[in-house]
């Protein structure tokens, strides 16, 4: 469909008001969390010290979160921290949580365009916008730190947006930042592409979609095989934790081809016989099929766009990726959203496509409220909760630490809490307590959460250092404790 000048509107009103009201609600989550100290090392602490390094002009070495250093790079070939990183001498820790927030909303307005530029009713259009931010998969990304999948996972509208339009630059211009965000997005778009290839397949960009989606294979093969494994030590790829799959990418066909009942299986099985996780998959399988994938069963093409990121996750031997928590989600929700309501766009009775809306707009209401209350796998349900008091407060002093945060030095290496960590990561180094090495300062909130240690190595690594005497204490009240070294040059 070629685009028509009298459709690029601004948005209306109605939709702009809901915007704002989401936009208030989405910060109230991930601003709040990071004001309350309830943001971690893993992954906004080590983002925010990238962002130090690159915006240096230096590699990042990942010292804030391994003991012994690699690239950053190695472990997620994440480009788009390095474009954002000047943004971060204006707003430090807080700069990627910003971008995070601002992306999910103009996701939204991409999702509202598309179905304007595709001569729907605003009100089918406003819909589709709202569907959008009510799935689930945002409010998981949005109690959890940031990362930049979350930031590529939400341009994806605007892909459809172009390709309706036949805007060539913004097309090349989107697909590359989401090439540049996560080495697994360039295979994620080899699916979109191909599906989007599917849907415009007697567009005259037909062939330019095509050749696309072979371009970001292409860029997949090249960052997981040669650019990672070069940069990693040991010449491995770091992030392939598929044992159902073996040990290497390239052991993927064979485990295709020799054991494809076993994977099946472990598409809704605990594959791995972990303990204490019994459901998890079954509960995912069940909440997106409810927001709005059931619904997808009727169009398979969008079924095909988002068949690498369940794989990934429910093959994965993190037990953390198969549920319906942090960020683990976001991919699906463009796909819901351009997907669900392109299939009620073409329901000819009036009447029945609003009752269809209104009950997927519920359903996705209701989805989203339950995976902040009853969950199988376990969620930080302060982190979600905004309609109860524990998410508006603290359990770290928030007065007191600000008060030993000023008696940091911009450029002291710090070994420090995860939960303090993102708020001063923007420095050379800040590693990850119980890692010391060389830092002049011990930064601790001993009474919140000990992570990645449990309570009694935390409390026993702490004591350590109190008694060895080579530590003063500088602040030790409100539950904040901040150590210099004595013997520090």
């Amino acid at each position: 469909m070629m685009w028509k000048p009298e459709l690029d509107i601004p948005i209306d009103r109605k939709s702009f008001s809901i915007l704002l009201l989401f936009a208030l609600l989405f910060a109230s989550i991930s601003f709040v969390n990071h004001y309350n100290f309830r943001t971690d090392a893993l992954d906004l602490g080590a983002y925010v010290n990238a962002t130090y390094d690159y915006s240096h002009g230096k590699w990042n070495d990942s010292s804030s979160f391994l003991e012994h250093p690699a690239n950053f790079l190695s472990d997620h070939f994440d480009l788009l921290v390095i474009l954002f990183s000047p943004l971060s001498w204006l707003f430090k820790d807080w700069t990627l949580l910003l971008l995070q927030w601002l992306a999910i909303l103009a996701g939204a307005i991409g999702v509202y365009r598309y179905f304007i530029f595709r001569q729907t009713s605003i009100a089918f259009a406003r819909s589709a916008m709202l569907f959008y931010l009510l799935q689930f998969g945002i409010y998981g990304a949005l109690s959890f730190n940031y990362h930049s999948s979350v930031v590529a996972a939400v341009l994806v509208p605007f892909l459809f947006v172009a390709v309706e339009q036949q805007r060539q630059k913004s097309f090349f211009g989107i697909l590359l930042l989401i090439l540049l965000a996560k080495e697994s997005m360039s295979l994620w778009m080899f699916f979109v592409l191909t599906g989007l290839w599917w849907i415009y397949r007697v567009h005259p960009w037909r062939k330019l979609i095509v050749l696309s989606a072979l371009v970001s294979l292409g860029w997949f093969y090249c960052v997981t095989s040669v650019i990672m494994p070069a940069l990693s030590e040991g010449g491995r790829l770091t992030q392939f934790k598929f044992s159902i799959l073996g040990e290497r990418l390239v052991d993927v066909w064979s485990a295709v081809f020799h054991h494809p009942k076993a994977l099946i299986d472990a598409l809704f099985e605990n594959h791995l016989g972990a303990a204490g996780i019994s459901g998890v998959k079954a509960e995912f399988i069940v909440l997106f099929l409810l927001s709005g994938a059931g619904v997808l069963l009727a169009r398979p093409i969008f079924i095909w766009m988002v068949v690498p990121i369940f794989l990934m996750k429910m093959w994965s031997d993190r037990t953390l990726l198969w549920g319906i928590n942090y960020h683990y989600n976001i991919e699906f929700v463009p796909i819901l959203a351009i997907g669900v309501f392109s299939i009620l766009q073409d329901v000819t009775f009036d009447k029945m496509r609003r009752r269809v809306v209104i009950c997927c707009l519920l359903l996705a209401a209701a989805v989203s409220v339950r995976c902040m209350d009853h969950t199988a796998v376990w969620v930080r349900r302060e982190n979600i909760r905004v309609y109860q008091p524990k998410h508006w407060q603290s359990l770290t002093n928030r007065n007191a630490v600000k008060q030993a945060m000023k008696l940091l030095p911009s450029d002291a290496t710090i070994a420090v809490q995860s939960c303090l960590q993102p708020h001063v990561a923007w420095r050379d180094n800040a590693y990850l307590f119980p890692v010391v090495k060389e830092a002049t300062y011990v930064f601790l909130s001993p009474a919140t959460d000990t992570y990645p240690l449990i309570r009694e190595d935390f409390d026993r690594a702490k004591d350590s250092l109190l008694s060895s005497g080579k530590w003063n204490t500088i602040v030790n009240r409100d539950g904040i404790l901040l150590l210099e070294r004595s013997d520090k040059q």
